[in-house]
C-alpha cells in the first residue's frame, strides 16, 4: 500500500471515530460538522479535507446501523432466551429517540 493510501486510510479513520464517539454518546449529528472546526484549530494531523457535513453523518451512521442489525440477527438466531425493553428519551435538541435494549442468554 502506497504512502497516499496510508494516509488516507488515516484520514478517513479520523472521521470514523469522530460519527462512532458521537453516536456512542448520543449526541445530535450538527456535533459532526462543531468537531472539525475544533480539530483545525487544534491543527490534528491526518484531518480529512471532505466529507465534514451531517448529511455525510448520517450516512455513516445509518451504515454503521446496519452492520450492527446483521450481527445481533445472527446471535438472535443462536440464542435460547432473549429480553427486549424500550425506553422514550427525549435529547438536548427535543429529538426523540426510542432505545431498544436487546439482552441475549447465552449457556
Amino acid at each position: 500500500m502506497g504512502d497516499g493510501m496510508v494516509i488516507e486510510n488515516c484520514c478517513k479513520n479520523v472521521q470514523f471515530v469522530t460519527l462512532f464517539h458521537i453516536l456512542q454518546n448520543v449526541w445530535p449529528m450538527v456535533e459532526y460538522e462543531v468537531l472539525k472546526l475544533l480539530f483545525e484549530y487544534l491543527r490534528m494531523k491526518n484531518m480529512p479535507k471532505k466529507h465534514w457535513k451531517d448529511a455525510y453523518g448520517w450516512e455513516v451512521g445509518k451504515n454503521i446501523h446496519l452492520q450492527v442489525l446483521k450481527v445481533l440477527k445472527v446471535i438472535m438466531i443462536g440464542a435460547k432466551y432473549f429480553s427486549i425493553t424500550y425506553d422514550d428519551v427525549t435529547i438536548i435538541n427535543n429529538q426523540e429517540w426510542l432505545y431498544v435494549h436487546v439482552y441475549v442468554v447465552d449457556n
